[in-house]
């Protein structure tokens, strides 16, 4: 990656939702030549597609579930199992296997401490989950793609 590339994925990582013309305008290079180089990084796999950020108290959250899971050696039930199955649960955000004590990391949306307990249900309730531990936490800052950023 380039200055340019780079500069093309900050633009991106900042507002999802701006126009290649609009990049073009704010590096000096034409609209052309910022398609062709987002095509080229997508192609390549540098870029994986694009998001937009909710805000989650306008929609009805009010904090954001943490859970740690410690998995099992049940027969036939792997940690891939146990994720595409959380997965599958409403207003899961980030979901993904992890080395150390835990096994799988989930982070959710949640609309109060009664759907934080539900969701916590769910999930130990899959086959394969051991124990969980589990946090809650609220404020100003929500999940979003510029956190994640390179």
């Amino acid at each position: 990656m380039d200055a340019l590339d780079k500069k093309i994925k900050e633009s991106l990582n900042e507002n999802a939702r701006l126009s290649f013309r609009k990049i073009a305008e704010m590096t000096g290079k034409s609209t052309d030549t910022i398609i062709n180089r987002y095509n080229k990084m997508e192609k390549s796999g540098y870029i994986k597609g694009s998001t937009i950020t909710l805000d989650r108290f306008k929609l009805g959250f009010e904090g954001t579930a943490v859970y740690q899971i410690i998995s099992g050696s049940r027969k036939n039930i792997t940690n891939e199992d146990i994720i595409d199955e959380i997965l599958k649960l409403p207003n899961v955000l980030l979901v993904g296997k992890t080395i150390g004590v835990h096994d799988i990391l989930v982070l959710a949306a949640v609309k109060g401490l009664i759907h934080f307990e539900e969701l916590f249900i769910k999930i130990i309730m899959l086959p394969g989950v051991m124990d969980v531990d589990s946090c809650y936490w609220t404020g100003s800052k929500d999940v979003c793609p510029q956190y994640f950023s390179l």
